[in-house]
């Protein structure tokens, strides 16, 4: 049951997956949408700002018109040309009677001046606190550009000659150009409170919002014929439009805070964002909902089959449903019926297996003890009459060698070692035997310890050898002690065997390594081997050498490999005719090999 927590989970792993698609969807809808929403405020903005501009140029355009035929008007009025011609008191109030009709109903400041042909002032009427130089005069009824002698006074003219004439004088009118505060309140209800409406002379030297003087626009925005984004000096957006004002030497501007379309466009993410967060929660749900009826009973099949698995009896599956999932519990009810009953059957085979199998491994360890007990028995019987052999032969060397010829010493001499060299053989045999059957014990065991100690053996037995050991220290084994002692002493008397005709010699044991795996080896200087016949060494009484060159009876290296197999390794050599030999040998792969980089050497 663990394993099935620890894995992945179709439950979480299809929600996460289906919100993950719709979020894709989502983004790419959100931003195809966020592109075409943006561009579609901006164009609104655009169209806005221009049909502002041009509503309120047409409406500014004919005022000025108005005020222009409302002037022509009055300088045609005889009370005026009455007065210029005699200005007495009576025509003096009639000429300020018609004056007066060219002041703005609504109170702004304003002012007319009468002038007479050399445009010297004959009469004022109006707010004398823009009452200063003299304008210059036109022959035509014109409109005036704005002008600002200081930073609180800001304004425009309009002027026409009296009857047509300019000889006979002129009229002209003086108008602030700053609105009162609630014209500009009916501007922003006409326009919006985001629009700001701005007049200013073309050359773009003065420009007002109505209600003060106001930096001039980039000429770039000034001579385009379309709306236009620009940056103000104090660094915010605007989108602005431009047109002149026919008959004027003026120009209109309406412009909007570029953030106005921009804000439309941020609440409209937000509400798209809203969306996509409620349509992921409804997906992911939705998901979690149909993977939860799916995994549901597919996490009681697996509990089942992992029962079933591990022979415990698997429950048995009620979905009552007919899609595939229920004919899925259907089938696996079925086999789990099929395996029950296998499983019982299988048993008994096995529980009968096994007991016809304790009775052989019964009859086995009888027959082995029947084969153990003859093996001593039959080495105790040849042992008698082998020592009886070599005795008597031994006797009669010493008791009548002055009796025999040469010949017959000679034959006493081999009757001796043949008994010797059978004696060898059976100890040998049961050597073989006794490896293939023990028991083994597994503990850590000191091989380097071992091949010193047995090298110091071999040293003290001849110590006129010209013989040097080199013994990696540290190397350590899970294995039986005394069988791996076995395995050592017959290499390591191999080695010391077959270096005896060399002046001197140089045996090593230590470990290397093969494909990554720790082979332990011994190696020597001595007579070698051929290759050729490397597969003849581990047969139990094949020798490469013959008995008179080397003494041996052909079981030693057999025994080894049957130690090594027993501990799960192998065994090979590599050799060279009189360049020494090399015996490799591995154990299992869960034994520990401890090297320590330091070789120590037996003395000579």
């Amino acid at each position: 049951m663990t394993r099935l927590v620890k894995r992945a989970s179709l439950e979480r792993e299809l929600p996460l997956l289906v919100a993950g698609l719709l979020a894709l969807v989502v983004v790419a809808l959100a931003a195809a949408s966020y592109g075409a929403v943006s561009r579609g405020a901006r164009q609104a903005a655009i169209e806005r700002v221009e049909r502002l501009t041009r509503d309120m140029a047409s409406t500014s355009a004919t005022s000025f018109q108005r005020g222009l035929a409302d002037l022509r008007a009055t300088a045609a009025s005889p009370a005026v040309r009455a007065f210029l011609e005699s200005p007495g008191a009576r025509q003096r109030d009639g000429a300020v009677a018609a004056l007066r009709k060219l002041l703005p109903v609504s109170g702004a400041s304003a002012a007319v001046e009468l002038l007479d042909a050399g445009g010297r002032e004959v009469l004022w009427v109006g707010d004398s606190a823009i009452r200063f130089a003299s304008l210059a005069l036109t022959d035509t009824a014109t409109v005036g550009p704005l002008r600002a002698p200081n930073d609180s006074l800001l304004y425009y003219d309009t002027q026409a000659p009296l009857a047509g004439h300019p000889a006979a004088g002129r009229i002209a009118v003086r108008r602030r150009s700053t609105a009162t505060p609630q014209a500009i309140r009916t501007l922003r209800l006409l326009m919006g409170n985001d629009a700001t409406m701005m007049i200013g002379n073309a050359a773009g030297d003065i420009w007002t919002d109505l209600a003060r003087l106001v930096p001039a626009p980039p000429t770039a925005v000034l001579r385009s014929s379309r709306a236009m984004e620009y940056i103000t000096a104090s660094g915010a957006e605007r989108l602005a439009s431009v047109v002149p004002l026919p008959g004027t030497p003026l120009m209109l501007m309406i412009e909007i805070p570029s953030s106005s379309y921009a804000s439309s466009v941020r609440a409209y993410l937000i509400r798209i964002g809203l969306i996509a967060a409620l349509v992921l929660a409804l997906g992911a749900w939705g998901a979690w909902a149909i993977s939860r009826r799916i995994t549901a009973p597919l996490r009681r099949l697996a509990e089942a089959a992992e029962a079933l698995a591990t022979g415990q009896p698997a429950p048995r599956l009620e979905y009552g449903r007919n899609d595939e999932i229920g004919l899925l519990a259907q089938s696996f009810n079925t086999m789990a019926e099929h395996v029950q009953r296998a499983r019982q059957g299988l048993e008994s085979q096995v529980a009968g297996r096994t007991r016809d199998l304790e009775l052989a491994n019964n009859e086995l360890r009888a027959a082995n003890a029947e084969l153990d007990a003859f093996a001593y028995s039959v080495a105790h019987d040849l042992r008698a009459p082998l020592r009886s052999i070599d005795g008597f032969s031994q006797a009669l060397l010493e008791d009548c060698a002055d009796r025999l010829d040469a010949g017959g010493l000679d034959s006493l001499r081999r009757v001796r070692a043949a008994s010797q060299h059978l004696a060898m053989l059976i100890d040998d045999m049961l050597q073989l035997a006794r490896v293939t059957r023990a028991e083994m014990r597994r503990e850590p065991v000191d091989l380097s310890g071992l091949a010193r100690t047995i090298a110091n053996e071999l040293q003290r037995g001849a110590p006129a050898r010209k013989a040097q050991f080199l013994i990696t220290m540290g190397l350590v084994v899970e294995g039986d002690p005394s069988l791996l002692r076995v395995v050592l002493h017959n290499l390591l008397d191999n080695a010391w065997k077959y270096t005896a005709k060399h002046a001197r010699a140089q045996i090593e044991f230590g470990v290397t390594k093969r494909d990554g795996t720790e082979v332990f080896f011994v190696s020597d200087d001595g007579a070698g081997f051929d290759m050729a016949y490397a597969g003849k060494l581990f047969g139990a009484f094949q020798r490469l050498h013959a008995a008179i060159e080397f003494e041996g009876t052909g079981i030693g290296l057999a025994t080894v490999q049957r130690v090594v197999h027993r501990h799960g390794g192998r065994i090979w050599a590599e050799g060279v005719v009189e360049h020494g030999a090399t015996f490799f040998f591995t154990v299992q792969a869960s034994s520990t090999v401890q090297a320590s980089s330091q070789t120590q050497g037996v003395a000579e």
